[in-house]
């Protein structure tokens, strides 16, 4: 039988990169704790935030890099669970499916 796992401690930060395209110019880390009995680990996801077309201020929607930073910690990293508990986790696309 499958361990209960505990997903907590999210947190979520926008940081700046460098890229040859000016329209992924924002990065997304999100952060976690995960517990599976008496183990422990933290998990990071990382992915790129696309803000428009490569063309700089003269984008359709222009957002400087930092207002969109402090607009990810203030709209988003709020709407993260505080925990989420994995009881069963599904093993297989078929049995996902049939559940829904």
């Amino acid at each position: 039988m499958a361990k209960e796992t505990i997903v907590s401690n999210f947190t979520l930060k926008g940081r700046e990169i460098l890229s040859s395209y000016a329209n992924f110019t924002l990065e997304g880390a999100m952060t976690a704790k995960v517990v599976r009995g008496k183990e422990t680990w933290t998990i990071e996801e990382r992915n790129g935030i696309a803000k428009g077309t490569s063309d700089g201020e003269n984008e359709a929607i222009y957002i400087d890099n930092d207002k969109a930073i402090k607009s990810i910690q203030k709209n988003i990293a709020p709407l993260l669970p505080k925990k989420v508990v994995i009881k069963n986790p599904r093993t297989s696309s078929r049995h996902a499916m049939n559940s829904i």
